[in-house]
């Protein structure tokens, strides 16, 4: 659509990679750094057919200058797929862009924080530090393992007085375990975790674990390589708490102990 005028207008237009190049040529103003990660999020989505027309649009000045949109119009050349966007043209480029916080996995899905970062880690176990998911990746993974994030989280103790132990890779681990392990058990285990109280050698890797849990939040050692390490120990504990064996030096689980149906699988080549 070609108007000769001023004022502000839309349109929704199918954008293909060649149109997508035009206009990330005139990115010229736009100084924010452009996220490679979240480029291959959105051409991931593209590619399989996740991608929905939504209320977000793709900003152009009235002197031609792409203003917002970068990341979008980088995923459709990445893609090679020709995609439907909002345009808005016209937009004076003097005005400052909308900076307001942008919604969350948690606000879409309208679940807590906790539940997605269970899921994420669920996710990717013990196998992946850290991967670029989608929307559609966690809604479709959650569909399935809904009832496992629900079940550690109405039972694992709010973290007022659980600093360090209530986290992502603890929760994860647990939660993986649901599937394939009695749940009198994952509670008695969940209750001397949180607890700190043991009733004997047999339960003993519980308490292992929380030390080193406690210990290491003291330190404030946390990243992507300390999530991996405590979701393999806290599996690890969690093998030697269910076959009752006395554990006073915390390894890793050198595999995933524990397999779930649907399981995340990535190409990350």
């Amino acid at each position: 659509m070609n108007r000769k005028t001023t004022k502000i207008y839309s349109e929704t237009k199918a954008i293909g990679p060649t149109q997508a190049k035009q206009l990330l040529k005139k990115n010229a103003n736009n100084f924010r750094k452009l996220s490679q990660n979240k480029v291959r999020t959105y051409a991931h989505d593209m590619i399989n057919g996740n991608w929905h027309l939504n209320g977000h649009v793709i900003s152009i000045s009235k002197e031609g200058v792409l203003l917002n949109g970068q990341h979008r119009l980088a995923a459709v050349v990445l893609s090679g797929k020709k995609i439907k966007l909002n345009i808005l043209y016209n937009v004076p480029s003097d005005k400052g862009m909308d900076c307001g916080r942008p919604r969350s996995v948690a606000n879409e899905l309208g679940v807590q924080t906790a539940f997605v970062s269970t899921i994420r880690r669920m996710m990717l176990g013990g196998k992946y530090a850290y991967l670029p998911l989608t929307f559609d990746d966690i809604y479709s993974f959650s569909q399935h393992h809904k009832k496992a994030v629900c079940f550690v989280l109405e039972n694992f103790p709010k973290p007022n007085k659980l600093q360090g132990l209530r986290i992502s890779p603890v929760l994860g681990a647990i939660a993986r375990a649901y599937h394939s392990v009695n749940k009198e058990e994952l509670l008695r285990f969940i209750r001397v975790l949180s607890l700190g109280v043991a009733s004997g050698d047999e339960e003993s890797s519980a308490i292992t674990l929380r030390d080193w849990l406690i210990e290491t939040g003291q330190r404030k050692m946390r990243g992507r390589e300390f999530t991996l390490i405590a979701y393999r120990k806290t599996e690890r504990a969690l093998q030697a708490f269910l076959g009752k064996q006395s554990l006073k030096n915390l390894r890793e689980a050198k595999e995933e102990l524990y397999k779930i149906p649907h399981e995340f699988e990535r190409d990350t080549n």
